[in-house]
């Protein structure tokens, strides 16, 4: 009977948790963007990042990357060219990673990133965008749908281009 009584408490007790399961939302071509948490915009100083819907209208470039990886190094330098290269259209470069405000200073003393930089992305906004290996970029349209995602430095005029042409006409 104590035995019974005890695995009914432990039952009771992992049904009655008030963690709630939250449904993930991956991404898909095609799909709207998942959900992105970035914790903190350091770059325009003062920016709030509420969600990717705030950019809805303008093509976005988001770019998940690691300060401590030469591939992801090389990718930002051709960000910068393509973000100096795009300047005059409606396009959105965010890179993001998930190390601290610390880590990134430090990257920038020597590095330039153009274009937003968001610090400390959890976990969950890598799985979200399937994101298990960086450089990766993902360009999202400007109704906020994702269109393709690629190694950031596979990335380029042509690419982005193509899409910039594909809101020409869909306005048509």
């Amino acid at each position: 009977m104590k035995k019974l009584l005890i695995i009914l408490m432990v039952f009771s007790f992992f049904g009655c948790s008030s963690k709630k399961e939250t449904a993930v939302s991956l991404m898909e071509v095609g799909k709207p963007a998942p959900g992105l948490i970035i914790k903190k915009i350091i770059r325009p100083k003062g920016e709030k990042f509420e969600d990717l819907k705030q950019f809805e209208g303008e093509f976005v470039i988001l770019s998940f990357f690691a300060s401590w990886r030469d591939s992801s190094l090389d990718g930002i330098k051709k960000l910068n060219d393509l973000h100096e290269e795009f300047k005059r259209e409606s396009i959105v470069f965010i890179a993001v990673t998930d190390e601290s405000e610390g880590e990134i200073r430090k990257f920038l003393r020597e590095n330039n990133i153009k274009g937003r930089i968001g610090i400390k992305v959890p976990a969950e906004s890598f799985k979200n965008f399937r994101v298990y290996d960086r450089p990766m970029s993902i360009l999202i349209n400007d109704k906020g749908i994702v269109r393709d995602f690629m190694d950031t430095n596979d990335l380029n005029r042509d690419i982005i281009r193509k899409y910039i042409g594909q809101k020409e006409e869909d306005n048509e």
